[in-house]
């Protein structure tokens, strides 16, 4: 793999870009590459201005292109699970810190912007997007403070819950992380991933990156493991396997059909991957039943799907799962 020579022969070499550099070339860059309709994986913050990122968003959503902002906390197993919790928790309140050393000379995350823009547009998206996670959409923000020290942000969200929110990236604290609290008639529930203990530290981040850089996305695996059983009583043979989701039958050549096959692939599909990202991104739990229905048209009515276009087979499968989800909640 060579280096290309400029942006267009970046975006002619690759089928999407993901971004590593200062938020205002990736801003500038970004909008190039979803114009030219590439997804693309952005770094936060999206752009060093509101008219920045704006005009960012506003191109992407233009091309139609997918795009992600991958902040990591997200895929942070105690995150998760803390998510997860926060569903069932009734809040009216909550609070985040984050505090570190990333807006100072010297330190290992003091990159030029950082120096020059201080800690509020770096620790800011991941604080928001945590609290608007657990508490619900954040339809108005106000703050006080100082970039360079501390910033206080009060939000309200679409609930009618409140949150606060402490930040400063000139306080070079170890370990250093993000805490977030809620607050209701049922007590508190809070995370802290500022650990002290190193080893569940690198534990927690190996695990995020993993989830962030897998080859594959994953069904629940719970939702799994209530399926057992499920299909034993229907007529229709019902296998679980892992796919290769692919866009367009093109891609579908004899070389990438035996890698696929060499992989351990059952199938090729063109929409488990999405579902399963989806679900991963926004704390949803899914399956995704594929009808498999030919052999790439090798043989003789290859495309026969049975009953109803197969619609009914399809139906008494998920009849079938729902009864065996339902039954063990």
């Amino acid at each position: 793999m060579t280096a290309a020579a400029s942006i267009e022969e970046l975006i002619e070499r690759c089928d999407a870009v993901a971004f590593a550099v200062p938020p205002n070339i990736q801003a500038e860059v970004a909008a190039q590459v979803a114009a030219a309709g590439r997804p693309v994986l952005l770094d936060k913050p999206i752009g060093m201005t509101v008219p920045q990122a704006d005009q960012l968003a506003g191109v992407i959503a233009k091309a139609g292109v997918i795009s992600q902002v991958v902040l990591t906390n997200r895929y942070l197993p105690a995150m998760r699970q803390f998510l997860t919790e926060s569903a069932g928790f009734v809040a009216h309140g909550g609070s985040a810190t984050f505090l570190g050393g990333g807006a100072m000379e010297g330190h290992f995350f003091g990159t030029p912007w950082r120096l020059e823009q201080g800690g509020l547009i770096d620790l800011g998206p991941h604080v928001l997007d945590a609290l608007d996670a657990a508490l619900g959409t954040i339809i108005d923000v106000s703050a006080v403070g100082d970039p360079f020290g501390t910033v206080v942000l009060n939000c309200r969200h679409a609930s009618g819950v409140v949150s606060s929110a402490v930040m400063s990236g000139t306080t070079p604290v170890e370990p250093s992380g993000l805490r977030i609290e809620l607050y209701g008639r049922g007590g508190r529930l809070s995370l802290d991933t500022a650990w002290d203990d190193q080893a569940e530290a690198g534990r927690q981040f190996g695990a995020a990156m993993a989830r962030i850089a897998s080859e594959f996305a994953h069904a629940d695996p719970d939702l799994l493991a209530r399926l057992e059983g499920a299909f034993d009583a229907t007529t229709i043979p019902v296998a679980c396997g892992s796919s290769w989701t692919t866009d367009a039958p093109f891609r579908e050549t004899a070389d990438a059909i035996a890698a696929a096959a060499a992989m351990g692939l059952s199938a090729v599909e063109m929409e488990a991957a999405a579902l399963y990202a989806f679900a991963t991104a926004q704390m949803r739990r899914v399956l995704c039943f594929a009808h498999v229905t030919n052999q790439m048209a090798r043989i003789e009515g290859d495309f026969e799907k049975g009953d109803a276009d197969g619609s009914t087979d399809a139906l008494s499968v998920i009849v079938a799962a729902a009864r065996a989800v339902l039954s063990s909640v």
